[in-house]
């Protein structure tokens, strides 16, 4: 939120400069991120007087102006042709610098001299207005400086304010706060006035449906409206604020807004069909044409405003463009309302709508201060737009709002503080926080909060007040042994620790990608990896046509392998592990933890000694098996699959248990081709819900054996369709005793086996831990080791 200093001194005394001040709320607990001082950059721009004018004799377009700057009276040259003698002007004297860097000095145009330059508000950057320059109030000082005169010099804070404090986007709740931290009195800004004419009841009625989504509904009628431009120091506040000006009565209500911190609408009294207000939820089909020009359809749980016939504002989200306010309006219906939160949280994301006023209202607005900001309108209505108040106010309510009794122990508070604060103290800071304090008993308070702090509900809530307004910097900070501890993670934490490390380990890079996606990503990739019966949408998305939870990893990756390649990125090797999320039987959805992978370009960086070889599917294959194998999972079979998805003959699945857990290959030409990758990528996605439980069996180190080892070769000659994870799994199940490791270092099939059939060649390692090995128990083992495979693969041996 930003807040004006010179606004926020008419609420309080500040006695400190703008950095001690951002300080001192920043440990508050009012974060100050920036200080912006305006009005600098102005030097040597002067309020002068325009006497005389007369053409320029060289230029039709240009005239030459006497200016009286105070002090002496000069020449200026013009293009303007908004002005006339005796207005008062921006005058920029030799040496002003103006907003696009231009430096002034005294110079001839087409032979007259110009001893300056009278300024639009572009050219000071004041505004937007180029097509004449700044005409000034005639009460502008002559001669004085022109960010005094228009109070430009300012420091505005940007203040973030957390969720919990509604109370705080308001000037008056950051003056609240200033006047508890500095111990000064806060100022209430003005709100009586005259009221005339007939009783506000004869004018109109107020009928709330449903009092639940809204409790508080208040009305002040204020006719002989006239509509206009709003005063420039009204303006100059709500720009600076970030709220652009409309005319002076959406004006007022805006100023309102960020100076009580309450919402407010003005309707055109005319506009409203019988001249009246009902308080309802919409009707099935009903639509509105809100004040941003759009068409919104409305459903049956939201609030809204409406006459007799119509809905005329979306409640606490934005008014209607049928009841707005123009330069026609005569007589206006002012609303000041206390709505629902949760009611106006859900309208404002259905609706994709975020307004200033939804942003209050969603995080608990003020239920007591209905009738004094309506009031405060009047006020200001009556000051710029010359209106008269009509007698009384409608305030239509069932109850009064509830002030909050809490109970609050002195010691509690040094207990948890580490303090020693005296009761005394502890009664004058509630006080000076507008908080009613009275004695419940030696060291116990009763505290009532004001509706305004919709925060304070406990006693810790009366606490931290205590300790934010005493400063946290002044607990002070005991003496104390203290040792760091673990945190045990759960298995599943483990496991997505364990699988990042091993496949960056393995030289992949992790990514992360969005959990929406749009339908047409869905599309490209064709056919589903896993079953589900149906997708989870969401009902509002801020990312345009991304409203589907992503039930594969694999859109995500392939985009990202698009955008490396479309940047030059030549060798990719990514993972993510990340949720999916689908429906499942009888309609309950399904969440999963699935991990995909891509590998495209070279095996390694191209070298002018290694050349450059391109990854291919054996390569994918091989980091899925290594990872496995870290995991201790030896028995994984990876099993041909035909999918559209993949290029014919370079897709299979994983299985584990007989279970199929994922695939793997070579996007087919299609999908490259829809998601504009013209180089060949692989891909894979594996279900890691049975690879969880492996990560409490995960291989620990063994000591090195200090005595020799040797080999011995076996070749198997086997049918086709046997499957080489088959023959490894078999070959594993022999990995005990003294065999330490088996490797494949042949593969053959050709005229010297017959057809149908293939060769594969093993070399198996023998060594004991505890001692040199005879030959004949390696031979006794290694022949034990073919008889196995003979009988688990039905093959020959190959001499």
């Amino acid at each position: 939120m930003k807040v004006p200093l010179n606004w926020l001194k008419e609420f309080v005394e500040i006695d400190v400069s703008p950095e001690e001040l951002a300080e001192k709320l920043t440990l508050a607990g009012l974060e100050v991120e920036k200080v912006n001082y305006q009005g600098r950059g102005l030097e040597n721009v002067i309020v002068a007087q325009i006497e005389s004018i007369w053409p320029h004799p060289n230029a039709d377009k240009l005239t030459l102006c006497d200016v009286n700057t105070g002090t002496d009276t000069v020449q200026v040259v013009c293009g303007a042709k908004n002005m006339k003698a005796g207005d008062r002007v921006a005058l920029a004297l030799p040496g002003a610098v103006l907003a696009d860097g231009m430096k002034l000095k005294k110079t001839k145009i087409r032979g007259e001299t110009s001893y300056g330059m009278m300024c639009s508000e572009i050219e000071l950057n004041l505004g937007e207005n180029a097509s004449g320059i700044i005409i000034l109030p005639k009460d502008y000082s002559l001669g004085g400086d022109l960010s005094a005169a228009m109070g430009l010099e300012d420091a505005v804070f940007e203040i973030e304010i957390t969720p919990n404090r509604p109370d705080c986007l308001s000037i008056l709740g950051i003056a609240r706060e200033v006047g508890a931290i500095l111990g000064n009195k806060v100022r209430i800004p003005q709100i009586d006035f005259a009221e005339e004419g007939k009783k506000c009841e004869e004018w109109t009625s107020i009928t709330i449906e449903n009092y639940e989504l809204c409790p508080r509904y208040a009305g002040r009628i204020i006719t002989d409206i006239k509509v206009g431009p709003s005063p420039s120091w009204m303006k100059q506040r709500l720009e600076k604020c970030g709220i652009r000006s409309i005319n002076n009565v959406v004006d007022v209500t805006n100023y309102v807004l960020l100076e009580l911190g309450h919402p407010l609408h003005a309707f055109d009294y005319e506009k409203l069909a019988g001249h009246r207000i009902v308080v309802r939820t919409a009707r099935p089909g009903e639509k509105i044409f809100s004040l941003d020009g759009e068409e919104r359809k409305l459903s049956e749980d939201m609030l809204v405003i409406a006459d007799a016939e119509k809905p005329v504002a979306i409640a606490g989200v934005m008014g209607g463009a049928n009841s707005e306010v123009s330069e026609e309006t005569k007589t206006v219906l002012l609303e000041s309302a206390y709505f629902n939160q949760a009611s106006i949280r859900r309208t404002s994301k259905k609706l994709g709508l975020s307004t200033e006023a939804s942003y209050r209202f969603e995080r608990g607005a003020d239920p007591g201060v209905q009738v004094t900001t309506a009031d405060r309108v009047c006020r200001l209505l009556i000051e710029v737009a010359g209106g008269k108040v009509a007698k009384g106010v409608l305030d239509v309510k069932q109850a009064e709002p509830a002030r909050r009794n809490i109970r609050l122990r002195v010691k509690r508070i040094n207990d948890i503080l580490g303090t020693e604060i005296p009761e005394a103290d502890v009664r004058e800071i509630l006080s000076r926080l507008e908080l009613e304090v009275d004695s419940a008993g030696e060291g116990v308070l009763d505290v009532e909060a004001p509706t305004f702090r919709v925060d304070l509900a406990r006693e810790i809530d009366l606490v931290e007040e205590v300790g934010r307004i005493y400063g946290y910097q002044n607990i002070p900070t005991p003496d104390s042994n203290c040792r760091l501890g673990t945190v045990e993670l759960n298995l599943i934490h483990r496991f997505e620790s364990v699988t990042k490390n091993i496949l960056t380990g393995l030289g992949l890079y992790e990514i992360i990608c969005c959990n929406l996606i749009g339908k047409t990503s869905l599309e490209e990739i064709g056919d589903k990896f896993f079953e589900y019966d149906r997708l989870l949408t969401v009902l509002s998305s801020k990312s345009g046509e991304k409203t589907i939870l992503r039930p594969t990893l694999l859109p995500g990756i392939l985009e990202c392998v698009a955008r490396n390649l479309h940047q030059n990125q030549r060798d990719i090797k990514i993972f993510e592990l990340g949720r999916v999320h689908f429906g499942g039987g009888n309609d309950s959805p399904v969440e999963k933890l699935m991990l995909s992978l891509a590998m495209t370009g070279g095996r390694t960086p191209k070298s002018w000694d290694t050349g450059y070889k391109e990854i291919d599917f054996f390569d994918l294959k091989g980091v899925i098996e290594e990872y496995l194998k870290r995991l201790n999972i030896y028995g994984a079979e990876f099993r041909e699959e035909s999918n559209p998805f993949f290029r014919g003959g370079q897709g299979a699945s994983v299985l584990l248990e007989g279970r199929r857990i994922g695939l793997l290959g070579e996007a087919g030409p299609q999908v490259r081709e829809r998601f504009e990758i013209k180089s060949r990528v692989f891909i894979a996605e594996l279900d890691t819900e049975p690879l969880v439980p492996w990560v409490e069996k995960s291989p620990c180190f063994e000591q090195l054996s200090v005595f020799p080892s040797t080999s011995r070769d076996v070749a198997i000659i086997v049918d086709d369709g046997v499957s080489y994870s088959q023959i490894r799994s078999a070959l594993e199940q022999m990995r005990k005793g003294i065999v330490s490791e088996i490797a494949l270092f042949d593969f053959y099939r050709g005229e010297q086996v017959s057809s149908g059939k293939k060769s594969l060649a093993f070399s198996i390692t023998y060594r004991s831990a505890d001692r040199t090995l005879t030959d004949e128990e390696v031979e006794k083992a290694h022949s034990k080791i073919k008889k196995s495979l003979i009988r688990e693969l039905q093959c020959e041996i190959r001499e």
